[in-house]
């Protein structure tokens, strides 16, 4: 058997042929998916789609999507970065797409409801997700939000008093990366042209007898959804280092003070 010597140059030769052929199944893989959302009406023509390399940063952006696909291709740099399409909406297609994503984010959040341990002894947790349009409680968003005059503003809660602990509980413990923030999180990813935001609810925005706060997500426009994200937890960890933080101040002066 001849053997075969290995150098640094044919060893990264070897790494960029792999390299390319995932990236070629890459673009394969994202052109069948563009066009199987088209077929469904779910995305526009080419013309109006924009394309971003990694990020949505202007110096990734490409507007002819023919041209990116050449450029991802041929450029070395590009081989392991994340392609992302934003399609440009026009017109009324703005709260079709909230419409889509706030069914779609409906069905994530069920399911991962159905998933979560404590709902085989109850159902009042998935039975208290309320969902909204437009400030009014429906259960027809689609209709709904299509029949809005001006931009949707869809957003999904749940009312249950240990709500925000089975969303922590959904993340940290029984590992399904949350509830309603999993299915955030989803949306967000899969509709980069629609203004995805997930937050807290205080008992001055949700009305409840109780004063914790409960999860939200919220969808429309980017104008629309402007604000921070919480992760769920978040409170846990600002009461556990004010704890800490006034434990050793009360150390501090009784070390002052006694010894």
């Amino acid at each position: 058997m001849a053997a075969v010597l290995l150098t640094r140059q044919s060893i990264k030769k070897v790494s960029n042929d792999l390299k390319r052929q995932v990236q070629v199944y890459k673009v394969d893989a994202s052109k069948a998916t563009i066009s199987s959302l088209q077929s469904q009406d779910r995305f526009p023509p080419d013309k109006l789609i924009t394309s971003y390399v990694t990020s949505t940063n202007a110096r990734n952006k490409y507007e002819d999507i023919n041209r990116f696909w050449t450029k991802m291709e041929v450029a070395p740099k590009f081989w392991l970065k994340r392609f992302i399409h934003v399609p440009e909406i026009v017109g009324g297609d703005l709260n079709k797409r909230i419409a889509m994503a706030a069914a779609e984010a409906k069905q994530i959040a069920d399911r991962q409801y159905q998933s979560y341990p404590r709902i085989q002894s109850t159902g009042h947790l998935i039975n208290s997700v309320v969902t909204e349009v437009n400030g009014v409680q429906t259960f027809n968003t689609t209709y709904e939000i299509n029949d809005s005059p001006g931009t949707a503003y869809f957003k999904m809660w749940n009312k249950a008093e240990y709500a925000s602990t089975a969303e922590a509980r959904a993340v940290y413990v029984t590992q399904q990366r949350g509830l309603i923030f999993y299915a955030a999180n989803r949306i967000q990813t899969r509709y980069p042209d629609l203004g995805v935001r997930y937050y807290y609810m205080d008992q001055s925005e949700h009305k409840q007898a109780f004063i914790y706060d409960v999860p939200a997500l919220i969808i429309s426009s980017k104008e629309n959804t402007r604000g921070n994200w919480h992760r769920p937890g978040y409170q846990i960890r600002d009461r556990r280092r004010t704890a800490r933080r006034e434990a050793n101040l009360f150390k501090r002066f009784r070390e002052r003070n006694i010894g």
